[in-house]
């Protein structure tokens, strides 16, 4: 199996965060099943750390979105200063439940997640400015709050107001809205008992594009669902072949990440995919070691070789009990 590798990575992932209040149905550590042992907050001498391995090199992308919520970080606007400052070049992507997008922060956020990475004369239909992205799970207070366990009409509310000053602003960052409702969820999961409200997936698509700019580079998508939240509970074995395709290698789907993403935790850590939120599976800490030196490293080739080969069994946790 062939994975598309680079030398130096092209996305570099910065997790901010390992709490959240919300309290996704999704997601581990919305559902505070496991206990994680990592620093709440990512710490400014890990970014300025990150800042100083990647000086001179090219990164196309920052992500603040991954493991918690990224606001919750006290030096989250210093973060986003400190990485534009660096690197002026690079598209930054920030996912939010929206819940502390208040109105300073979303001033903040939609006049620093503004910048065109290509030149701004030219027509831009797709995704190549700053993104903005969150999931609106429910349309009713019901509906949302069987996923997220937060109250709709603050994040609604927060989220008016973002698109509000996003136009005052001339702000040119995109909006992407994922939708997972607890239907479809349990429904993918294979115990549509277990739903307790109505599927309101429809229902939320129409309300967002009629606020969006749609069509413009604002998106509203229905997510996949992805199964990391109950590896654990299942515990059992990924198969090196698809189940009813003997002959047919069971891919693990983060793969394109994980070549040219570098997922860092809170702690310095690299890890090798998003999924890992309790950093089981670590090529190296950027406070030892450069970034350089880690991506490059042995750990990384071996994890490399062993997951393009869909030795599941040899890699370990969390891999050899992931279903996605």
């Amino acid at each position: 199996m062939q994975v598309m590798l680079s030398s130096f990575p092209g996305t570099i992932s910065l997790s901010l965060s390992s709490v959240c209040p919300a309290q996704c149905i999704w997601c581990p550590i919305g559902r505070r099943e496991t206990k994680l042992h990592k620093k709440a907050f990512m710490s400014l001498e890990i970014v300025d750390k990150v800042i100083k391995d990647t000086l001179g090199r090219y990164v196309g992308c920052f992500v603040f979105a991954d493991m918690g919520e990224p606001l919750m970080n006290p030096h989250f606007k210093e973060i986003v200063l400190r990485i534009r400052a660096a690197h002026p070049e690079s598209k930054l992507i920030l996912g939010s439940n929206f819940l502390l997008m208040d109105k300073n922060m979303a001033d903040f956020v939609a006049e620093n997640f503004s910048h065109p990475i290509i030149p701004p004369s030219i027509t831009i239909v797709g995704g190549m400015n700053d993104i903005v992205g969150l999931n609106i799970d429910g349309v009713t207070d019901e509906g949302y709050f069987a996923v997220k366990r937060l109250p709709l009409s603050v994040v609604l509310g927060n989220l008016v107001y973002f698109i509000k000053v996003r136009e005052e602003k001339k702000s040119l960052c995109q909006i992407h809205v994922s939708i997972t409702t607890e239907p479809r969820y349990y429904l993918e999961l294979g115990e549509p008992e277990k739903s307790t409200v109505k599927d309101e997936t429809r229902a939320i698509a129409s309300l967002m594009r009629g606020l969006l700019r749609v069509g413009m580079g604002d998106e509203v998508n229905s997510s996949i669902t992805a199964t990391w939240a109950e590896r654990n509970r299942w515990n059992k074995p990924k198969s090196n072949f698809i189940p009813t395709m003997p002959t047919v290698p069971n891919v693990c789907m983060n793969m394109f990440n994980i070549g040219l993403k570098c997922f860092i935790d809170t702690d310095g850590n690299i890890i090798p995919c998003c999924l890992d939120y309790a950093s089981e599976k670590v090529y190296g800490n950027i406070l030892t070691n450069t970034i350089d030196e880690i991506w490059n490293g042995e750990k990384r080739a071996e994890f490399i070789k062993l997951i393009t080969t869909v030795q599941y069994d040899k890699i370990g946790l969390p891999c050899s009990i992931c279903q996605d």
